[in-house]
């Protein structure tokens, strides 16, 4: 299984809007001040938004529509009228669909962790995300996992985390990462960068893949309001959606993994006897 999800439905249009003539353009182009996604461009910003009935697009924030484009056009030859190319265009695509995705993560109670070049991992604290393990069940990947575990041995919390980043080469799809983030009380992140990449090295050193698959796929399963796919808004109604599980990859041989070190008996959620890779079927 890889960590990618198949982006299968975008919003129809990308518009271009800019604030009415006299009103603060620093302001307009801030992105707090937006209810949704959007990235500045020249005079305006560019969203997959419209000014709703009363001319607003953000919290006391007039805007007009300039321009329309269907977005598929958009990806493909960008938007020669206000001087986009393609790639200018597929990197202001990535940028909305981030802002949509740390939204959504917002909205669940997940708090963010900045990791290499500032990137947000969301992970939740022991009073946001089930504390046992989550069940996941796709018909064709089924299982069950936690996302958030205590070490006593190491006194401290772990919880699962992921970035996100979206895509459109080869295809549209949503890439996750996934990291570990540790907590001392089960609701703060440790802050020292030594301390959390030594915890992560000695924890998670034994984690073998059918853990890491099965926990992204209970954390998806979690996230998800369908469970069929993620839903990102990105305008009243209109959203970019991702499918889920993970795109299947098959594989026709395996790793032997004997002599491996077994796993660390200070985690409880590894469960030698029902969790056996050499036993998994061969296909992610």
């Amino acid at each position: 299984m890889s960590n990618w999800l198949t982006i299968q439905r975008n919003p129809e249009q990308v518009f271009y809007c800019e604030p009415p003539v006299g009103s603060s353009l620093e302001r307009f182009q801030h992105r707090q001040c937006h209810l949704w996604p959007v990235v500045p461009h020249r005079a305006g910003v560019i969203t997959f938004a419209t000014p709703d009935a009363a001319g607003l697009i953000g919290t006391d924030l007039p805007a007009k529509q300039i321009g329309a484009i269907p977005t598929d056009a958009f990806l493909e030859q960008g938007w020669a009228d206000y001087g986009i190319d393609a790639y200018q265009a597929r990197n202001m695509y990535s940028d909305l669909g981030a802002q949509a995705f740390e939204n959504y993560c917002r909205r669940r109670g997940l708090k963010a962790h900045a990791g290499a070049g500032n990137r947000a991992s969301w992970w939740g604290d022991v009073k946001t995300v089930p504390l046992g393990q989550v069940k996941f069940d796709w018909g064709f990947r089924r299982g069950a996992r936690q996302i958030i575990g205590q070490s006593d041995k190491r006194k401290v919390h772990w919880h699962y985390a992921v970035n996100a980043q979206l895509r459109t080469s080869p295809f549209p799809h949503v890439r996750l990462a996934a990291r570990l983030i540790f907590s001392e009380n089960g609701l703060d992140a440790i802050a020292d960068p030594r301390r959390a990449h030594s915890l992560r090295r000695s924890l998670a050193k034994a984690w073998r893949n059918a853990r890491w698959r099965d926990m992204l796929c209970a954390y998806l399963w979690w996230l998800s309001d369908t469970k069929s796919d993620l839903s990102l808004p990105v305008a009243d109604g209109v959203a970019i959606a991702a499918s889920i599980p993970p795109m299947q990859i098959s594989c026709p041989v395996s790793v032997d993994e004997t002599g491996e070190e077994v796993a660390d008996e200070d985690d409880p959620d590894v469960m030698l006897d029902e969790w056996d890779d050499e036993a998994e079927e061969t296909e992610e």
